[in-house]
Formats: structure tokens, C-alpha cells, sequence
């Protein structure tokens, strides 16, 4: 009787890939963002809109009083580093594989899981450690990162299609 050669064909190929199971990555980093020590409150969002509007009226009439010449930070930038740490994610999910075209119907699969992952979360919280509720505020944090994670995608989408609607 001959001799079976073992089945390695299926040995060296890949499971599912980060394209299979966008909320692994997308659910986890969303709730790491939200409760990361530099994600702005609202608060510091509505300071930071307060004082670039007052430092354009200063700016239109005098130097800064700080004299360094910096302008006021605005929510924009606050927000920078985030929209880029999700900008980085959602682009590996979204993008077409090498080979296949960037027609609005296959952004638009490509981009349907994270859309609806990111459109759940938003009304999510983060809850304590120990289980006894929810974190103070997670709410609002998570929604923000959500919000801006939608923004990113709908960017995303817009660039691969040359601005076609899906």
C-alpha cells in the first residue's frame, strides 16, 4: 500500500485576516482611545473653541499676550492625534485588496462592517473593572472616538471613489 504524503497545502495559509474581524481590532482600540489620558473632554473642547474664537478677535487686533506667537489650540488639534490612530486602522479595513478596484459597491462592502461596528459602539460605555457600573463619563468619551471614527470613514471612502457616492 502506498504511503500517504501528509496535507501541508493548508498548513502554511492564513486564517482569517484583519479584513475577516474588523471588531477585534476597531472594538478594541475605540474603547483604548476613549480612555486614553490625552482624549479631550468636552469640556477642554469647548475651552479650546472659546479661546481659538478669542484668539482670532486678538489675532485681529493684537499680538498675543503670551508674546511666543503660538495661536490658541483649537479642537482640531486636539483631536489630531486620534483622528490619525484611527485613520491608521480604518484604512487597513477599508481599502480594497491589491487587485481589486475601487468601485464605490466594493468600498462600500469593504467599509460596511466597520461603519456598523463603529454606529453600535457609540452607544456603548465602558464598565468598571470589578463589574459595579459603568466608568463616569465613558459614555460620552466613547461616542466622541466613534464620531470620529465615522468621520475618518466617510473621508476614507470618499478618497478611494474619487468622491462617488456609495
Amino acid at each position: 500500500a502506498a504511503e500517504r504524503a501528509p496535507d501541508t497545502a493548508g498548513a502554511a495559509a492564513p486564517g482569517p485576516g484583519l479584513r475577516d474581524l474588523p471588531d477585534f481590532l476597531l472594538a478594541s482600540l475605540v474603547y483604548i482611545l476613549a480612555e486614553h489620558p490625552d482624549l479631550p473632554s468636552a469640556a477642554d473642547l469647548a475651552a479650546a473653541t472659546a479661546a481659538a474664537a478669542g484668539g482670532a478677535l486678538a489675532a485681529a487686533g493684537d499680538a498675543d499676550d503670551d508674546g511666543n506667537g503660538s495661536a490658541p489650540s483649537t479642537p482640531q488639534d486636539l483631536l489630531q492625534p486620534f483622528v490619525h490612530m484611527l485613520q491608521f486602522a480604518l484604512e487597513v479595513l477599508v481599502t480594497p485588496l491589491a487587485g481589486e478596484a475601487t468601485h464605490p459597491d466594493t468600498v462600500a462592502r469593504c467599509a460596511g462592517p466597520a461603519s456598523k461596528l463603529l454606529h453600535t459602539l457609540r452607544y456603548c460605555a465602558v464598565p468598571h473593572e470589578d463589574g459595579s457600573g459603568l466608568v463616569e463619563g465613558s459614555h460620552a468619551r466613547v461616542a466622541l472616538v466613534c464620531d470620529l471614527g465615522l468621520g475618518v470613514l466617510s473621508q476614507l471612502c470618499s478618497r478611494l471613489t474619487g468622491g462617488k457616492p456609495l
